[in-house]
């Protein structure tokens, strides 16, 4: 028998079918999921509502919250709500539009630009300040070795003696 159950709108709602089922997208089962389940039988609920840490700032694309039982809530500038669960691996989305979406974290689909958002903040909010610092060390280094071959490029290449008359098609003036 099939229990109706009533549905808020808000960020922690999944998208209702039309035989009232709730839509996860392809393969959204998998049995590290149900592991997970067996561990968690509810890895949505809300387990404290301290708030280890929060970012937004003026002009911002989008406003971060993450909570101490591991949740990580983003309202983003188009109005779009994302909630990501305790353990990350699943994200849910009440889209400008009102519709609402549940989707794995590895597979996000066409909304990857949000689940990763809110997956690299949840990262980043649950570091240690040691370990945040070494990420940005990290991340500054790999963004410098990506930069090199553009920093190259703006360069003026080097010409040694009478090359650059060569270079230019001319003959060297004797």
């Amino acid at each position: 028998a099939h229990i109706a159950r009533k549905q808020t709108p808000g960020p922690s709602c999944s998208v209702a079918d039309a035989d009232g089922g709730v839509s996860f997208g392809r393969g959204a089962t998998t049995d590290s999921d149900a592991a997970a389940w067996a561990e968690d039988p509810d890895p949505w609920s809300v387990l404290s509502a301290e708030v280890v840490e929060e970012s937004a700032g003026e002009g911002s694309f989008a406003s971060f919250v993450a909570y101490a039982d591991g949740r990580v809530r983003v309202k983003f500038a188009d109005r779009t709500l994302l909630e990501l669960r305790r353990d990350r691996r699943a994200a849910r989305l009440l889209l400008p539009d009102g519709e609402r979406v549940e989707v794995r974290a590895s597979a996000p689909m066409r909304w990857g630009k949000y689940v990763t958002a809110a997956s690299e903040f949840g990262r980043w909010a649950f570091m240690t300040p040691e370990a945040r610092e070494r990420a940005a060390e990290e991340d500054r280094a790999r963004l410098a070795l990506a930069a090199e071959p553009l920093v190259r490029k703006r360069r003026k290449p080097e010409f040694k003696g009478e090359m650059l008359p060569e270079f230019l098609g001319r003959k060297p003036e004797e």
